[in-house]
């Protein structure tokens, strides 16, 4: 049976840990590399860091400063920003960094999900997929550029390749601590086929406790509340073992 995980997500750019709310409202909080230290000590799961610099404006992945990052990790490490080709992954696979988080590089080129999925297979690849909800109707979030994209088919079609999970944020919610999105979920849940990260909006234990009852729910992703409150991803996993399968 596969383990549910509790994963933090450090937004960084150089060495300056950032936090966004809605994608937007930049604050710097702290430093990248004492935030992981800290991580280290709470018994973490595994870390998803993702370049705000290499994400937005598409600049060269700083190759020096992530084997850095990587060498204070005392856990896995999940990779996300400015991926645009199969070297790239090569690259960031050879330094260490267990899977990569795609995401507007699959919304511009659909074949470029088919390349990546047959170069590594599934247990390297993480599809990353923002959703907004405008006026009631969800809709794929990309900064890069407008989209029409339908939120279920391109569900739908991106679990058709060779993908080991789906990452999904509530764009909404994110950076707000006012709960998961379950609104969001319930709409798009029965059409989860992959194992499924779920990250936006973590306020609470409660809140890891419903989500985890979903079953594809395999992660439980979050920043602020571990940034910003006392609740530690190690008190997390101490409240929900009796419930649920915790990993150790």
């Amino acid at each position: 049976m596969l383990k549910k995980r509790i994963i933090p997500i450090l937004l960084f750019d150089n060495n300056l840990l950032i936090k966004t709310k809605n994608f937007n409202n930049d604050r710097i909080v702290g430093n990248i590399i004492q935030s992981i230290k800290v991580f280290n000590k709470r018994d973490t799961d595994e870390l998803c860091i993702i370049d705000l610099n290499s994400s937005r404006n598409r600049n060269q992945i700083d190759l020096f400063l992530l084997k850095e990052l990587i060498s204070e990790c005392n856990m896995p490490v999940s990779y996300g920003g400015g991926i645009k080709d199969v070297q790239e992954i090569q690259k960031l696979l050879k330094i260490g960094i267990d899977k990569v988080i795609i995401n507007n590089s699959f919304l511009k080129n659909k074949n470029f999900i088919h390349d990546v999925s047959n170069e590594f297979g599934s247990q390297s690849i993480i599809a990353a997929i923002d959703i907004i909800s405008d006026n009631n109707k969800l809709k794929i979030f990309s900064k890069e550029k407008p989209n029409k994209l339908n939120v279920i088919e391109w569900l739908k079609e991106i679990q058709k390749e060779r993908i080991g999970e789906l990452l999904i944020t509530s764009v909404n919610h994110e950076g707000t601590m006012k709960g998961y999105d379950f609104n969001m979920l319930d709409n798009i849940y029965k059409y989860l086929e992959k194992p499924t990260l779920f990250n936006g909006g973590a306020s609470s234990i409660e809140d890891f406790k419903k989500l985890f009852t979903y079953k594809n729910i395999m992660a439980g992703c979050a920043s602020s509340i571990f940034l910003f409150t006392e609740i530690t991803p190690s008190l997390v996993k101490k409240s929900l073992i009796k419930d649920f399968p915790i990993r150790n």
